[in-house]
């Protein structure tokens, strides 16, 4: 153990154990099995190669930040997170928690609803304003804020980012940038990149020129954007599932129709038999009568 640290490491054969602290409570902060499972907040790693246990109270929404923000979304308000990436996560698959008995069941949805609901919900294509840290790849998926107008069940609207509506290159003189003001507010949190280094500064005065922020640096930088906190996410699950109840409506519909097509071809097919029933009536009835008729025109 080494006191003088900021954290201590016990390397205690292939054991290694992480102290949040060196001298006061020294709780395990990190844990490393001899197995090479992982833990983080406890001892005892066994249900996984990671293990995190305990959260950080944050505004930012859900467990996991699938893809670009779009993935599990708590209610609106303050969450605790135990794992949060800025970018994706990949993994074989992906199990969530849906055991009955830490549910309040309300009902079975109407399905017949949600293919309304989903019926309305865009699809859209587009791409990444930040091109540079997000590629330039087209997607094909929803917008948070069209989802919010038809399924506001699947969108949440608490998280704090910074959005990317200036993303261009200008010039800080005396604490002044000249950039497009427009959405722009005193007060507003501003995101400049520097070719050192990247900060979040208060904008402190705006003017037909640009903006002046609390900065003290010189020269080239690029304002990426400001810091919103409504900043909108979408609960892709949600929408799976709408999907699902969706599919079973049209299910629903099909057996209907199947039906409907079954008894009309159980009709026309008693319709046929009893036309041809007919059919032979008629030619037996010619039989019986075109002899007698043709014997009274002869004669005539």
């Amino acid at each position: 153990m080494i006191p003088t640290m900021k954290k201590n490491y016990w390397l205690l054969g292939t054991l290694l154990v992480i102290l949040s602290n060196p001298i006061q409570a020294q709780t395990e902060a990190m844990k490393i099995l001899p197995n090479g499972n992982v833990g983080i907040g406890t001892s005892t790693p066994t249900q996984a190669k990671l293990v995190v246990s305990g959260e950080q109270s944050t505004n930012a929404n859900g467990m996991f930040m699938y893809g670009y923000r779009s993935s599990k979304i708590l209610d609106s308000g303050t969450v605790k997170n135990s794992i949060y990436a800025t970018d994706g996560v990949t993994a074989q698959q992906f199990n969530v928690v849906s055991d009955a008995r830490i549910k309040k069941i309300l009902g079975v949805s109407n399905t017949a609803r949600d293919l309304d609901i989903l019926s309305r919900i865009e699809i859209t294509d587009y791409k990444m304003i930040d091109s540079v840290q997000r590629g330039n790849q087209v997607y094909k998926k929803v917008i948070a804020q069209q989802v919010e107008q038809v399924y506001p069940l699947a969108v949440n609207t608490k998280q704090t980012e910074v959005i990317p509506n200036i993303y261009q290159l200008s010039t800080l003189k005396n604490g002044w940038i000249s950039v497009p003001t427009k959405d722009l507010a005193v007060g507003d949190k501003i995101k400049l990149v520097f070719s050192s280094e990247t900060m979040l500064t208060d904008i402190q005065a705006i003017s037909k020129e640009g903006i002046r922020v609390n900065c003290p640096k010189e020269g080239s930088v690029f304002v990426y954007g400001k810091e919103v906190h409504d900043f909108h996410s979408v609960d892709y699950e949600a929408i799976a599932m709408l999907n699902v109840s969706a599919t079973q409506a049209l299910l629903k519909r099909i057996e209907m129709l199947e039906a409907k097509n079954t008894n009309l071809v159980q009709a026309v097919g008693k319709l046929e038999k009893e036309q041809q029933t007919t059919n032979d009536r008629l030619k037996a009835i010619e039989k019986l009568v075109l002899p007698v008729v043709a014997e009274n025109d002869a004669v005539k």
